[in-house]
């Protein structure tokens, strides 16, 4: 199956045709768009809902009295709930928009004057698609939080977060600072997946060499790919895999990558049992003269075999 570019216009008429069915109590003036970070184990769901009660908090600093939260269809009724009751702490109308109503239908019914999310790659639909102001919140947090380095949820993490203004608690816009984010993706992607991706090493060097390790780099990552501040250029040595470290922690990372199971194809994991019970079933039923030797009796076809002792002719067998 080929991938194939939809067209803008075509994408925003069948969106603006959907949002002429959207609920008539679908209004506010900005928009939370949540996700569902604490089911990935990227936060515990207390953090996540104070992240959403955060971003809450920011809006109504900013002077929003009106707030559409969309929860991401996969996040339970959870924090729906508790963002109501913060919201009636703060005296703020809360809409929640259903399961049943896409993110794009909300932006094309309400046009909101901010739309504000962790990384959801929605931000980057409502800015550029509905030409809507949106903000980041909370990316720090994840980017600290992301476990292994290479989840794939770092890159879209990186991204927003370099890319989009940031809100902060006392309801203010931050621009970040400027970076060609196809360097940073870059840098990130060669850090995630060195193996995969050796050709990204120079992008990597030359973007640490001009910004720095902060906010996107772990320390550690760094050092183990000869990338540390004072380490040596090419010094890079796989670390061992997570689990891996986790049971053996004094094990060197080349045991430890010895101890690493072979990969097994999916269709030869499905068809072992069947075959290992089978020969479990003959095996068992099966009798087998190496686990007690008896000596052969004088009607066992096995006589006849047995070579005659030393100075005697071997006997013909009988008819």
């Amino acid at each position: 199956m080929r991938p194939e570019l939809i067209d803008s216009d075509a994408f925003l008429e069948v969106v603006n045709q959907v949002a002429v069915t959207a609920p008539d109590m679908l209004a506010g003036e900005a928009v939370i768009l949540g996700q569902y970070l604490s089911s990935l184990d990227i936060v515990t769901p207390e953090q996540e809902h104070e992240l959403h009660e955060a971003m809450l908090r920011a809006l109504v600093a900013r002077g929003h009295r009106s707030v559409v939260f969309k929860p991401h269809p996969a996040a339970g009724s959870r924090h729906t709930r508790l963002l109501r009751a913060s919201a009636q702490e703060l005296g703020v109308r809360l809409v929640v928009a259903g399961e049943s109503v896409p993110a794009e239908v909300v932006f094309s019914a309400l046009r909101p004057e901010l739309v504000v999310g962790c990384f959801s790659t929605g931000l980057v639909t409502a800015s550029r698609y509905f030409g809507l102001r949106v903000a980041s919140y909370g990316t720090p947090l994840v980017l600290e939080r992301l476990t292994p380095y290479e989840n794939s949820n770092r890159i879209p993490a990186t991204i927003i977060d370099a890319l989009l203004p940031r809100l902060s608690q006392a309801g203010e816009l931050e621009t970040p600072p400027a970076v060609e984010i196809s360097e940073l993706a870059g840098a990130v992607g060669y850090c995630m997946q060195s193996e995969a991706y050796p050709e990204l090493r120079p992008v990597a060097e030359a973007y640490l060499s001009e910004h720095g390790t902060e906010r996107y780099f772990k320390r550690q990552r760094l050092g183990a790919l000869g990338l540390a501040p004072g380490g040596r250029a090419g010094r890079g040595r796989r670390r061992p895999s997570h689990a891996c470290a986790a049971a053996w922690p004094a094990l060197s990372a080349d045991s430890c990558n010895r101890r690493r199971q072979p990969h097994i194809h999916p269709l030869v994991t499905l068809s072992q049992p069947r075959r290992t019970a089978r020969a479990l079933h003959v095996r068992e039923n099966r009798p087998s003269s190496r686990l007690s030797w008896r000596p052969p009796s004088a009607s066992s076809p096995r006589q006849a075999r047995e070579p005659p002792p030393s100075g005697q002719a071997r006997a013909e067998p009988t008819a």
